[in-house]
């Protein structure tokens, strides 16, 4: 569990975090604790801000300290009259460096984000099959079932997704990218995708009948403000542009995606108020 302070007053802001992080999985029998990992760093050399790192230590493969140097030396001496200008330029950064992703990082990352989502859709399934099994039932004659049960838990996630507040950049040009590279992946790789699924057997032929739908909700999670694994992280980003009149804080969740993080702000906070303790 990682601990982060701000604290902040009308002239100064001050951020600690401690150096703590627990890897656990793997080959691995017991999680394993290291105390020397680094989460607080300046976001320039040049001006008072800083930023702080929580959950994922990684982002799409690449640690965070390694991203945050290559944009401090990008950023070398320019400077922003708020710092909300510093956040979004390390935003852009990120989504537009060609150097930081690889392509196959891409394509690891959209093959897990693809797992999770088709993981969270087939899940109701598994309880028909299991009825089948436990009655001695012959699975095969359950077909029926599966796609009204598939077909109704696809309109509920697309309903749900309908009005979620999209990311930024989550044009029509992305979107268009978006739907090319998850269609062609789960194509070339669905049967491989769906390996040790419950509904092995049948995934295919489902996956047929609804194509058009579990695309639309691929595509939809990798657009709107919430997160669909457990890779993401928190960023904290604090400090003073040069011609604000009070230090601030920004606090961000950040998640990777096809060829570019997705993110959005959690918290903006002002030293000009009195007190406030703010949980990430």
């Amino acid at each position: 569990m990682t601990t982060e302070v701000v604290v902040m007053n009308k002239s100064a802001v001050a951020m600690a975090a401690d150096s703590a992080v627990t890897i656990s999985g793997g080959s691995q029998s017991t999680p394993k604790i290291y105390n020397s990992v680094n989460k607080l760093f300046q976001l320039s050399k040049y001006s008072s801000v800083g930023i702080m790192v929580y959950g994922g230590a990684e982002m799409m493969g690449v640690p965070w300290e390694t991203i945050i140097k290559m944009y401090r030396q990008k950023l070398g001496s320019r400077q922003f009259e708020r710092l909300e200008e510093y956040a979004n330029d390390f935003f852009d950064f990120l989504q537009n460096d060609s150097s930081l992703f690889s392509g196959e990082m891409c394509s690891m990352f959209l093959r897990d984000h693809i797992l999770a989502i088709l993981e969270k859709l087939f899940h109701p399934l598994e309880d028909i099959l299991k009825e089948a099994s436990q009655s001695g039932a012959d699975i095969s004659e359950t077909p029926s079932k599966l796609v009204r049960v598939l077909g109704s838990s696809l309109a509920q996630a697309i309903l749900s997704l309908k009005n979620a507040p999209l990311i930024d950049r989550a044009d029509g040009h992305f979107c268009g990218q978006l739907v090319q590279a998850v269609r062609t992946f789960l194509e070339d790789h669905f049967e491989n995708l769906t390996k040790g699924f419950p509904l092995e057997e049948f995934s295919q032929d489902l996956y047929e009948k609804f194509s058009a739908q579990i695309i639309e909700v691929i595509v939809k999670a990798f657009v709107v403000r919430q997160a669909y694994t457990q890779q993401i992280s928190g960023l904290v980003i604090a400090g003073f542009g040069e011609k604000d009149l009070f230090p601030a804080t920004l606090s961000y969740t950040v998640e990777g995606v096809y060829k570019r993080v997705k993110y959005w702000r959690d918290e903006h906070l002002s030293g000009s108020i009195d007190v406030t303790i703010q949980p990430p």
